[in-house]
């Protein structure tokens, strides 16, 4: 006769789990074996050489933070025998769903893998041979998915580096020169990773204007540099809002003809500023609309002595200087 043993049959399982772009990757063979084996509470994987069971991982980047996989079971004969899609979701919400899947394909690889250690055991001629019921399992029903909470469980993040931006723009200032001017600049922007902060540099060019006061006239222009931080406490995929502070640096630049004396090297107005700004779009391509104010510590006054020997102010600029740009930006990291 024939007797069962209770012993639990385990079919040796050989994982692979690769992702498409080493440098957006999520996942890791290592980490999700690990999880997989803290889930069932055993060590079901060997080497490929001995697995009766193949199940194989590909992931891949759609978005930022936002990836999509595939699981595949296969017998030792490379047929396919089970296939499950995770639809695009954050890194460690889709770990988590491959450990849950691949949990799932061993437990039921297991259940319908014959038992190694039911063996047969002669018995004696004497003895009338007992007949053994086949084992009825009962139904198993899949456990839920597991909610995990985020102090306890094993994070596996994808490795965010900075974002650097490069751009150009145009834009519009009152008090730099004697009216309402036009300006070009370019900008760089840096944005560490994951982080609601961000830094600027922008060099500006103010088109030139001319002024007239007889018998003296001139060209004044300018050209600016800006360094800024700025806060987004408002965010969305599509949208951010920034509020900025920093320091302006301003060189006007005045040519004049028709004075006997007169202060024509550039001088510099230097200040603090602070601007709000919203960024439209998403990498690498966005839009950039910012308002600002400056508050130079000091204005710039030109000064001539006209043919009578009389002082007389040219030009000024503002106790407040106010700008508004729009540009576009590129990331190149």
């Amino acid at each position: 006769m024939f007797v069962a043993s209770p012993a639990h049959a385990e079919a040796g399982v050989a994982l692979s789990w690769r992702s498409e772009g080493a440098s957006r990757a999520c996942g890791s063979e290592s980490a999700i074996r690990e999880a997989v084996e803290r889930r069932l509470g055993r060590r079901p994987f060997t080497d490929p050489d001995h697995a009766k069971i193949w199940i194989t991982g590909e992931e891949v980047a759609v978005g930022r933070d936002q990836f999509r996989a595939r699981v595949t079971q296969r017998d030792r004969d490379g047929v396919a025998s089970g296939s499950r899609e995770l639809e695009p979701q954050p890194c460690a919400s889709l770990v988590r769903g491959a450990v849950l899947i691949i949990s799932l394909f061993i437990d039921r690889a297991e259940q319908h893998e014959p038992d190694e250690a039911a063996k047969s055991e002669p018995v004696s001629p004497m003895e009338p041979a007992t007949r053994t019921e086949p084992e009825t399992r009962a139904p198993v029903i899949p456990p839920p998915p597991a909610v995990v909470s985020p102090r306890t469980s094993t994070r596996i993040r994808e490795a965010h580096p900075p974002e650097l931006w490069l751009g150009a723009g145009a834009g519009t200032s009152i008090g730099v020169l004697p009216s309402l001017d036009g300006a070009f600049f370019v900008a760089a922007r840096l944005n560490p990773s994951r982080s609601r902060w961000s830094f600027e540099w922008r060099g500006t060019y103010h088109l030139p204007q001319r002024i007239d006061d007889h018998p003296v006239a001139g060209v004044v222009s300018a050209v600016d540099q800006r360094l800024s931080v700025c806060l987004s406490p408002f965010s969305i995929p599509i949208a951010k809002l920034d509020f900025c502070g920093g320091l302006t640096w301003t060189a006007v630049i005045p040519q004049t003809k028709g004075t006997s004396q007169g202060n024509e090297r550039a001088r510099a107005v230097i200040g603090p500023m602070l601007g709000v700004a919203l960024q439209l779009g998403q990498r690498p391509l966005v839009g950039r609309l910012e308002l600002g104010v400056a508050l130079p510590h000091r204005q710039y006054t030109f000064v001539y002595t006209d043919p009578y020997g009389v002082k007389k102010s040219f030009y000024s600029t503002g106790e407040v200087l106010f700008f508004v740009s729009i540009a576009g930006l590129r990331t190149i990291l």
